[in-house]
């Protein structure tokens, strides 16, 4: 009965039919996940195999027959399916929640970055970085510490500068993210870069005037609050924000406040 199964599938892969259009592709993985469904998992991966031949660049292929090889055991064979299914421009979204069903399945997160990183030094690709497509991935999901994770590990771009600069900072490492900031701030106009630079400049400016109450070093103040102004105000030029106003305002009033005599 399985064979009857699998060569019937197989004649409608073949041949021109009603019920599956399209490519020779679309009809060799409309058998394969037929077979899958059925649990003909053997049958199913040597089809996949077929619609590889048929369209090597479509990441859907890689990604179900993934899955399909874990099933069978073929772990090595899995992991680089996932890496040439993002490779192909598949999504990092699908990759990590086959990884999670899959090689991690009732594990955490760390057996998530582990096999990520895994698939990334088994099997690389320059173009896209591995390691960026990740980095990229869990930061557009605000999981910075992923994010962080990956991105520590990308080679050095503005991409992988700015999201290891942000991810750093939402992870409370301020002290390695200032030098980022600083880089990506002096090498153009990026936003991100410039409020933190302003914002950590009026840091500094407060905690002058706050600390030294009585006799305020009125000149480093002055310093921190212009560079606080400056770095304010290009973020402020390149998107307007409400909070960008009030900072600026606050330091007007502590301008005002170091330039009244005592």
């Amino acid at each position: 009965m399985k064979k009857v199964l699998y060569t019937l599938l197989l004649y409608i892969a073949v041949c021109s039919s009603n019920a599956v259009a399209g490519s020779k592709m679309d009809r060799y993985m409309f058998v394969a996940d037929s077979l899958f469904a059925n649990n003909e998992f053997e049958d199913a991966f040597r089809v996949y195999g077929l619609a590889m031949k048929e369209d090597i660049n479509n990441p859907d292929v890689f990604l179900h027959a993934a899955k399909c090889a874990f099933i069978l055991g073929h772990s090595p064979i899995a992991e680089s399916y996932y890496s040439l299914c993002l490779q192909k421009g598949g999504k990092a979204t699908d990759v990590i929640s086959g990884i999670s069903s899959s090689f991690c399945k009732d594990a955490g997160k760390d057996c998530l970055l582990s096999t990520l990183d895994v698939i990334a030094r088994e099997h690389p690709k320059k173009e896209p970085d591995l390691l960026l497509v990740l980095a990229r991935h869990f930061f557009s999901e605000k999981d910075y510490k992923s994010a962080l994770h990956f991105a520590r590990k990308c080679a050095p771009s503005d991409e992988s500068c700015k999201i290891l600069a942000i991810s750093l900072f939402q992870t409370g490492d301020i002290d390695n993210a200032a030098p980022l900031f600083e880089s990506i701030n002096k090498n153009g106009a990026d936003f991100d870069a410039a409020i933190f630079e302003g914002n950590l400049h009026l840091v500094n400016a407060r905690n002058i005037i706050n600390d030294c109450k009585d006799t305020i070093p009125k000149e480093a103040a002055r310093n921190e609050l212009m560079l606080a102004k400056f770095n304010l105000t290009k973020a402020y030029i390149l998107r307007n924000s409400d909070y960008i106003k009030v900072q600026l305002r606050e330091i007007d009033k502590l301008t005002n406040l170091i330039s009244e005599p005592k």
